[in-house]
């Protein structure tokens, strides 16, 4: 079976993360690096890898009395 092989810049975007994500998961994925650059493999681990939730602080209102 033929596996289709994306940009990690598109893979970012396809999963709808920044590229950082991406590169910091690279343990998590299937790579392939026969065209001179890394590209990400889509076979059923990509399809399946979802970034984790970044933890966001609560907006605090501030009291500057």
């Amino acid at each position: 079976m033929k596996y289709h092989i994306m940009s990690i810049s598109d893979f970012a975007r396809y999963k709808k993360t920044s590229r950082q994500t991406v590169y910091n998961n690279l343990d998590n994925l299937t790579t392939d690096n026969s065209f001179g650059t890394l590209k990400i493999v889509m076979d059923n681990k990509a399809e399946e890898w979802q970034p984790r939730e970044q933890y966001r602080p609560k907006n605090l209102k501030s009291d500057n009395s």
